[in-house]
């Protein structure tokens, strides 16, 4: 049985750099992997792997491809899954998630912001927000329309004054907070030239981060070689 997660945020939190990041963290922890960009009006994920592609969910969608022949493989064999950046009409897909559970061991899927179709799947979800009060309260707001709330991670902490401390977050939401992903200058230079930050600077502590998030949502722990931090003991509190 195949585990899913849905990525989900409201517009500009980085739901889509989360994803791949996660997807590739979990695969370097010995995960089978596939990472689905399950939008098909608005589709992000192919611009992060700088990828065109030729087969899509559309494609399977509509019958012109097996769901096999729509995988892309990443170097380091993370396996990755697009949504045609034509628009095309297509039934809902969600209507495929059948088929891709038989393709990895673990899927996470990028799903656009108040989608109830995937919601209603009941697969466990995971908002992306940021720490400034509106993204939190606008992240509240969306998990009440989510069944299955796996639970929150924090993207682009600074740490400093002007952003809630994972103590508001829970005390004004009851969030779970999967892990806070600080803010890191590298991460643009990874995304200009398709790779995801774990993979491009895996010795940074958001990189480690990452993992640690990713082998939670396994149920294991990840135990970086790099020396703690004040933000990794602040994670390791949560």
């Amino acid at each position: 049985m195949s585990n899913v997660f849905l990525i989900t945020g409201n517009a500009g939190q980085g739901k889509t750099t989360t994803a791949a990041n996660l997807a590739r963290a979990l695969r370097l922890n010995g995960h089978d992997v596939l990472v689905v960009d399950g939008d098909t009006k608005t589709p992000k994920l192919c611009y992060h792997f700088k990828i065109l592609p030729q087969k899509t969910t559309q494609d399977i969608i509509i019958g012109n491809a097996k769901a096999k022949d729509a995988i892309y493989l990443h170097p380091g064999g993370l396996k990755m899954m697009f949504s045609s950046l034509t628009p095309t009409k297509t039934a809902h897909p969600s209507i495929i998630l059948h088929e891709l559970k038989k393709l990895a061991n673990v899927v996470i899927i990028d799903v656009p912001t108040y989608d109830k179709t995937w919601y209603e799947t009941n697969e466990p979800a995971i908002i992306v927000t940021q720490p400034d009060f509106p993204s939190i309260m606008e992240a509240h707001k969306l998990r009440k329309q989510i069944p299955n709330s796996h639970g929150v991670i924090v993207n682009r902490v600074h740490n400093d004054q002007f952003e809630l401390s994972p103590g508001n977050i829970r005390q004004l939401t009851n969030f779970t907070i999967l892990g806070l992903i600080q803010e890191e200058k590298y991460m643009r230079e990874a995304l200009k030239h398709g790779y995801t930050l774990v993979e491009s600077h895996p010795e940074l502590e958001t990189s480690t981060i990452f993992r640690q998030v990713a082998a939670k949502l396994m149920n294991q722990e990840y135990k970086s070689p790099i020396k703690k931090t004040n933000l990794f003991e602040k994670l390791a509190s949560l």
